[in-house]
């Protein structure tokens, strides 16, 4: 049977106890690691306390918080558990909050670092059972810290078949009521081993996550991506510490969305301007980029994987269905020379180029 993320979380706790996974900045300069020993502990505390709860199989429970070490340790527990974990966008208000919890049916919340907790507490239906993740700002409810200590941990390496549910994805909210998607623990892992053949990831590969773990490309990519290879996650502070936080991360890996990546090319002074100039200024990775990923829409025209070699040569192919080329540049001019310089900027690093629905279907198992 297909191994699933909890399976392949299992082998590293085994194989690599003490190797750095998660690290997860705490203000003041300051950062806490997790080894997968103290990573698979602390979730297997707390699938302990989940269990003690009496929830039946498959209940959902809701996320929300902004990218921590202590999302991706919730998700391990909600799974070992043997439930199914509903990521909340952190921007959301009481309202959007309020709905994903009905509509999903989530019986608890895990909150974490959100700047308005107090306004979404007020929407919450009475009764909700709330835990504090790591650096939440929610002080008047069970805390992560004071749970685990209080739980032995779960003994065993209880598994998931990969054809359940594991998460349900809801949109933004940005264009309407938020829309639930069903995956299951198979399509999560879809992506990040499709892309093996061209990326050639391990353990000593690096990424460090800022776009929304509510979000499936996120997710797939980063949490999933870790979880089957086993690399090392990062964390950011804050919009002012970003430099500093991908300094300290200097990863390997790197990913973002065309709107992101326009920004950094031409610096947006008034929203992000610690951001100005990063792509041109991708010294800041300090040489140990090996590939960026460029999400959502392809950059320029075409939508290729492009693998810069040792010897200045360019190989082009297909990812996801082939389609009529096409050039974004018409209506983003600053978007093909954001893709130029990231492809020039060292030998044996990678491109990813897709479009939406190349992206999402590769994550669906398509």
């Amino acid at each position: 049977m297909p191994h699933t993320p909890l399976d392949r979380a299992y082998h590293w706790e085994k194989t690599t106890p003490d190797r750095v996974y998660l690290t997860q900045p705490i203000g003041g300069g300051r950062a806490q690691t997790f080894t997968w020993r103290q990573s698979l502990d602390e979730a297997r505390r707390m699938a302990a306390h989940l269990r003690t709860l009496g929830f039946p199989a498959g209940s959902r429970i809701a996320i929300l918080t902004k990218n921590s070490a202590h999302f991706i340790l919730a998700d391990l527990a909600i799974w070992m558990a043997g439930h199914v974990s509903v990521a909340i966008y952190p921007t959301l208000g009481a309202a959007g909050v309020r709905q994903i919890l009905d509509h999903s049916g989530s019986r608890l919340l895990f909150v974490g670092k959100i700047d308005h907790w107090d306004t979404v507490e007020e929407g919450l239906r009475e009764g909700m059972p709330v835990v504090a993740l790591g650096l939440s700002r929610a002080r008047d409810v069970p805390q992560w810290s004071d749970i685990i200590a209080q739980h032995d941990p779960v003994v065993g390496n209880p598994s998931r078949d990969p054809a359940e549910l594991a998460i349900l994805v809801y949109t933004s909210g940005s264009t309407g009521v938020p829309k639930g998607v069903m995956h299951s623990f198979a399509t999560l892992m879809h992506g990040p081993r499709a892309l093996q053949p061209i990326l050639q990831i391990t353990p000593q590969d690096r990424m460090i996550s800022y776009l929304p773990l509510a979000h499936v490309f996120e997710r797939a990519s980063v949490e999933m991506g870790s979880l089957e290879y086993g690399f090392q996650v990062f964390f950011t502070e804050s919009l002012e510490t970003f430099l500093t936080d991908l300094k300290r991360a200097r990863p390997t890996f790197f990913v973002s969305v065309p709107r992101l990546w326009l920004r950094f090319q031409m610096g947006d002074h008034v929203k992000m301007p610690r951001f100005a100039g990063l792509a041109e200024n991708i010294q800041h990775l300090d040489g140990q980029l090996r590939a960026a990923f460029i999400g959502a829409t392809a950059l320029g025209g075409g939508d290729v994987v492009q693998v810069q070699t040792k010897q200045d040569r360019q190989t082009e192919r297909p990812f996801g269905p082939q389609r009529k080329p096409h050039d974004h540049a018409q209506h983003h001019p600053a978007m093909s020379p954001v893709g130029d310089r990231l492809a020039a900027t060292g030998d044996q690093r990678i491109m990813v180029h897709a479009h939406a629905k190349h992206l999402q279907a590769a994550f669906a198992g398509q």
